[in-house]
């Protein structure tokens, strides 16, 4: 019998694999295979120099004095286990069935059993009982610990071990890595061996935590940006998901922020973190090929692909808490049920996250969209990657503007970002932003080991087209005549689908294109969804629609741009303009504004073709947006780009004369407005169009009210009001009243009881038609009409109210430049009742909108926030804004009522800040302006000199 060693022991631990479950199962077949299990393990003891220590159910321990007896034990033992004649009950359980290879060699067959060994000095003590000696200490623990890490029929090994026999060199070993064990402070390299009969025996990852354990492929650069994804990785995790599906676009960074996550999540999965990338699998039984040597596991001997998918359940359940990554998945999410949902189904512990160009559509997937970098990570990646080409290359004042619309125009999309970068050694940045019109031809990557999908944008592109059908591709292909995005209804009145007979419903193709990230679909406004590309996919489209062509006489290009015109251009018809006015217009008028970008094509397009006609409707509908929306400047190029068009209808020439006079209204060039009406009106009459000429007739009526000719005004608009009536043309029977209701607002011929009555009156008529037929935009105004009427006459608070709801409504239907003069009434209103602070808070917000919208108006409201701040003690600013106010009122030619109002308002600042020669100066400036105004312009500058000439007198 062999002494038991002492000082340097080898020490191994055995434990059957499953045993508990086993013992629950077939208690009386469990014993019988313990005891036979037991005594293979004596036998060769004696044979080995080995030493028992002590045995506990399916657990032995034995002690060597040399590491080589200790590894020749193990490998007797595991070759012998195989041939032992196990009870058939063992046999037709899990962790004791029968494993072949292909050719009929037996690789498990009964109980499977784990063996660890590793050397140390243990502290060694009899035991008062039996008399056998036992070892205690830390290298007791680890050994334990190390066949713990191990599967059924594995042998593992300390370096410590190793390096204690020479002998050892003699015997094939496999290097595991390192890994920390639980329960030992330090890491430490682990080994395998195994009997040459059974080398050919796969494991699945060791139940231990890896220092390096995993297999995920190494990052060259330094991970950018992408924070909150990372972080909403791990929520949907701790939210008890076990599927993550990380879903975007070719090129968007999917893989490379699963592998940022694997490498950070070390620490948290015992079972390991391990990569599959499933790119080139196109079956199923390449996919579980490539996910099982991810794993390190053998699948020949199961030739059923359900085994096999069974088989690796199994291996991913022992992982115990394990992550799995599997990339590149879009092209297999048919097999998703089957494999990956059946996995997290069978092992609870583990999760997945998978990276797609399209959502698996699994119960448990947590899908988490990746969208483009923000300019800010996106340009930090571009100095990156920069420096990978050259050094010296650095993100500065001179460069970094360029780089951040480098980044824009690129969409944010990593890979481009990337491929743009590594040009930095022959290109600099200005001159690959120039070059992007070629982005096909400049972004390609000429590393020979880089993955061939990701050696050009164009590769990465390509690999999303091959997975379309036919009709999918002409789809997208015709989209990409689309500007700004655009809507289902679009889509089907553009896109010809008739080449397909069976292809499926637009509806169904949308929602493909969606999932494939070809498309964005985004809520725009109030449950709108429109549709968008990025713009390396809509080049891409391009020249596929190009392709498309090649082979035959047709321009397929040509051909869809011509159904975009014709479907675009109805947006620029009288009725439906007007359908804005009317319930449901809101909506109407708010996809208008999201479908400039598509009128602007369409105008270029006609303008291109020679369609007169087709340029004007266009035009108009642009000019609407601008003048509702600003900014000005653009609402006049458009008018300049559809002059003297031929072909134009009389009907439509006067729609144009209108639009243009309401521009040079808006521009404060009221004398040129009205020769554009006179002429508008002599066309309308000519042409017999009494709809036009009522319409036309109100907008005189208004510009002589601006000119202070009321009487005139009056007899415009009556005899408007006539013709709408006639032809009940509501909207603008309720604009002509509320036009009256201005006009009586400022009758001469009137006391101000009278005034106040009779202008209400026809406010609140006008409000009754606007409410009646769902014209909201001209609620508001009227709403801020009576508001300007009550505080004329001292009603502050039904004033304000009325101010307070036209603000709503004009913000809610996206009257931006009506929503300006708003803000600024509301302004001038709390400045005359000494509410500086709401004040100041209207006209800055009015302020700011008036320069978006870049409106005459800007420099007038400037100053008057100029006397707010002056109220508040802040003169610095009170002079500075009224310097820049009044400058931008003469630079505008904002005429002289503006100036004059912005003159008074500067003597206003000068007054407050101390300065009352300057103040004096101002009101006498002032005053000389009212020369040459007519008695309606003269109104308002009238009060605000009086008010300055009083304060300066008292």
């Amino acid at each position: 019998m062999t002494q038991a060693p002492v000082g340097q022991v080898t020490l191994v631990f055995a434990n059957v694999q499953g045993a508990t479950g086993l013992w629950d199962r077939a208690t009386g077949p469990m014993a019988e295979a313990n005891a036979l299990y037991n005594g293979i393990l004596r036998e060769n003891l004696e044979t080995c120099q080995g030493y028992e220590v002590k045995s506990e159910g399916d657990v032995f321990m034995a002690a060597f004095a040399h590491a080589m007896d200790a590894a020749q034990w193990c490998l007797r033992v595991q070759e012998q286990l195989v041939g032992a004649p196990w009870p058939q009950e063992i046999i037709d359980e899990s962790f004791g069935a029968e494993v072949t290879t292909a050719d009929g060699k037996i690789l498990y067959r009964g109980l499977r059993v784990r063996m660890g060994i590793h050397v140390g000095e243990p502290s060694c003590e009899a035991d008062p009982v039996t008399g056998r000696m036992d070892y205690f200490g830390p290298s007791v623990n680890r050994t334990a610990r190390i066949a713990n890490a191990g599967h059924g029929g594995q042998i593992l090994l300390s370096n410590e071990v190793l390096e204690s026999d020479d002998r050892l060199d003699t015997l094939h070993f496999i290097d595991l890595g390192v890994y920390r064990l639980r329960g030992v402070q330090e890491a430490g390299r682990l080994f395998q061996i195994q009997p040459q009969e059974l080398s050919e025996r796969l494991f699945p990852p060791l139940r231990a935590l890896g220092a390096h354990k995993s297999n995920l492929p190494h990052q060259p650069n330094a991970f950018v940006g992408r924070k909150k994804s990372l972080q909403a990785v791990s929520h949907l995790f701790d939210e008890g998901h076990e599927v993550v599906s990380l879903v975007g676009p070719g090129g968007v960074g999917k893989s490379r922020l699963a592998i940022r996550y694997g490498s950070m999540q070390l620490v948290h999965y015992p079972g390991g973190v391990w990569y599959a990338d499933v790119a080139s699998a196109h079956t199923l039984g390449e996919f579980l090929t490539t996910l099982a040597n991810s794993l390190s596991l053998s699948l020949y001997e199961f030739r059923d692909e359900e085994d096999q998918i069974q088989a690796l359940t199994e291996a991913i359940r022992d992982c115990g808490r394990v992550l799995i990554i599997i990339d590149n998945f879009e092209h297999l999410t048919s097999l998703g049920e089957q494999t990956v949902e059946s996995w997290a189904e069978g092992a609870p512990h583990a999760h997945f996250l998978v990276t797609s160009r399209r959502q698996l559509g699994l119960m448990d997937e947590a899908p988490l969209p990746l969208g483009p970098m923000n300019d800010q990570d996106g340009s930090r990646l571009f100095e990156q990657f920069a420096k990978t080409r050259s050094y010296a290359f650095v993100l500065d004042e001179q460069n970094k503007e360029v780089v951040r619309e480098l980044v824009k125009r690129l969409d944010g999309i990593p890979l481009a970002i990337e491929l743009a970068a590594s040009r930095i050694n022959i290109l600099s940045p200005a001159k690959i932003l120039a070059r992007l019109n070629q982005r096909f031809k400049l972004l390609q990557n000429r590393d020979p080991h880089a993955e061939p999908r990701q050696k050009t944008l164009k590769a990465t592109i390509d690999w999303s087209w091959n997975l379309l059908d036919p009709w999918e591709k002409a789809v997208l292909a015709q989209s990409t005549v689309f500007r700004g995005g655009f809507d289902l209804k679009a889509v089907n009145a553009v896109v010809n689908l008739a080449p397909f007979p069976d292809a499926p419903s637009i509806k169904r193709i949308a929602h493909r294109l969606v999932e494939m990230h070809l498309w964005e679909r985004k809520m725009c406004w109030q449950g709108y969804h429109r549709y968008h590309l990025f713009e390396s996919i809509r080049e891409y489209g391009a020249m596929q629609l190009a392709e498309m062509g090649k082979n035959s006489d047709a321009d397929p290009e040509g051909e869809v741009l011509v159904r975009h015109a014709r479907y675009y251009v109805q947006f620029g018809e009288q009725d439906h303009l007007d359908s804005f006015s009317m319930k449901g217009g809101t909506r109407r008028r708010q996809k208008l504004v999201f479908e400039l970008e598509n009128i602007q094509t369409g105008l270029s397009f006609s303008l291109n073709e020679g369609n007169g006609k087709d340029a004007v409707l266009f035009g108009l509908a642009a000019m609407h947006v601008y003048g509702e929306q600003g900014p000005f400047r653009d609402a006049i190029e458009t008018a300049s780009q559809i002059e003297g068009q031929t072909g134009v209808p009389d009907a439509l020439r006067v729609r144009l004369l209108l639009q243009k006079a309401k521009l040079s209204r808006w521009s404060e060039h009221a004398g040129h407005a009205e020769s554009l009406l006179t002429e508008a009106l002599a066309l309308s009459k000519s042409i017999d169009d009494e709809v036009s000429e009522g319409t036309i007739l109100t907008q005189l009526g208004d510009l002589q009210t601006h000119f202070g000719n009321l009487q005139e005004a009056e007899t415009f608009c009556r005899r408007a009001l006539l013709l709408h009536r006639k032809h009940q043309i509501r909207l603008q029977e309720g604009v002509t009243l509320g036009l009256l209701g201005k006009i009586y607002r400022f009758h001469h011929e009137l006391n101000d009881e009278e005034r106040l009555r009779e202008a209400r009156q026809y406010f609140k008529g006008a409000l009754r038609i606007h409410r009646q037929i769902g014209s909201r935009a001209a609620e508001g105004w009227v709403h801020r009409a009576l508001g300007d009427l009550l505080l004329d006459h001292g009603i502050r608070d039904e004033g304000l109210h009325n101010y307070e709801a036209a603000l709503q409504i004009l913000r809610e239907e996206g009257q931006r430049f009506e929503e300006t003069i708003t803000l600024g009434n509301m302004g001038l209103a709390f400045l005359e009742d000494q509410h500086y602070v709401q004040a100041r808070q209207y006209l800055e917000e009015c302020v700011l909108l008036c320069q978006q919208l870049q409106v005459k108006a800007t420099g007038y409201f400037m100053c008057a926030l100029g006397e707010v701040m002056a109220r508040l003690s802040m003169f610095s600013q009170a002079k500075q804004l009224v310097a820049e106010g009044e400058a931008i009122v003469r630079q505008q030619e904002s005429g002289q009522r503006l100036l004059g109002l912005a003159v008074s308002y500067r003597g206003q600042v000068m007054r407050l800040s101390g300065d009352l020669r300057a103040a004096q100066a101002a009101l006498e400036e002032g005053n000389k302006m009212l020369d040459g105004l007519s008695k309606g312009a003269r109104f308002e500058l009238v009060q605000s000199l009086d008010r300055l000439k009083a304060e300066l007198e008292a």
